[in-house]
């Protein structure tokens, strides 16, 4: 991690950011201890294959930059770089939204 970091600094990178699961908790320890500070839990889902529950709405696809004219209003908490509004507009020509 160390070379990754020297690296980096070599290139001119200001910052570095990562992301490790809450429960790694000697991940977590190593990097405290070269100075990284946690920002927020990663929160990660996961579903095992079953039937899925009956809905009441109906989605509709819509082009991502239209879905996305509501992300500021719909995540009012951060997210982890993946799901930012920056990293999403990058790739709205390749993403359908779903509108409920």
């Amino acid at each position: 991690m160390r070379a990754v970091m020297d690296d980096s600094w070599r290139r001119g990178l200001t910052q570095v950011t990562l992301e490790v699961i809450e429960s790694n908790e000697p991940a977590r320890a190593m990097y405290r201890a070269l100075g990284f500070r946690e920002l927020r839990p990663l929160l990660i889902l996961e579903r095992s294959p079953a039937e899925l529950p009956a809905t009441t709405g109906q989605a509709s696809p819509v082009a991502a930059s239209e879905a996305l004219t509501a992300y500021v209003r719909l995540h009012a908490l951060p997210n982890p770089w993946q799901r930012e509004l920056p990293s999403l507009l990058k790739q709205a020509d390749r993403l359908i939204g779903q509108v409920v």
